[in-house]
């Protein structure tokens, strides 16, 4: 089985340099909501493959401009969702945003109580996405969703024997694009 991993399209959002816990909140479920700029692009993929998307929307013009493919399926249950972020503590005080997007980050790795999601639930998700993929009557899927989800599926897949090809290494830029293959 083939298993591509591709992660969203650019999203056209601007983010502040800092922000209050609030604002950071807030931020995040925007971004949530904004759609990705334009695609100039394409990946190919075979013709039986089967594509499935996220719920997220970015995700599902990803799949139409990136793949040029209208028949996808969204997986369901926020099976491949990105890992929920939110700031670290309450702060009324501007805060870098890079510095909260680690601190939260951190606070994943470590079970910290602000996070809705922890590592190991991340990593739970991530191996039932792929019981859910392996289920599917392809020999090939591609599935369109998010980078920090993405770094975590790809982890999972090592784990279950697939070799990868193009796997992230500490960033995961838009469109990368991971092939990952068990025989």
């Amino acid at each position: 089985m083939t298993i591509y991993l591709i992660r969203h399209g650019l999203v056209d959002f601007n983010w502040k340099k800092k922000m209050t816990s609030a604002e950071y909140d807030k931020a995040w479920a925007d971004y949530d909501h904004t759609p990705i700029k334009p695609i100039q692009k394409r990946f190919t993929v075979p013709e039986d493959a089967k594509i499935f998307t996220t719920s997220y929307e970015r995700t599902q013009e990803t799949a139409r401009q990136y793949l040029g493919r209208d028949d996808f399926t969204v997986i369901p249950d926020g099976l491949a969702d990105e890992v929920p972020l939110v700031s670290y503590k309450d702060t009324k005080r501007p805060r870098r945003v890079w510095k909260m997007n680690v601190r939260g980050r951190l606070q994943w790795y470590t079970h910290g109580k602000r996070q809705p999601e922890w590592r190991r639930n991340s990593l739970e998700r991530a191996f039932k996405l792929i019981d859910y993929l392996e289920e599917q009557d392809a020999e090939t899927v591609v599935v369109v969703f998010h980078g920090f989800f993405l770094r975590t599926v790809s982890r999972a897949l090592r784990i279950r024997g697939y070799k990868q090809e193009g796997r992230p290494k500490f960033s995961v830029p838009n469109l990368i694009t991971v092939k990952a293959v068990k025989e």
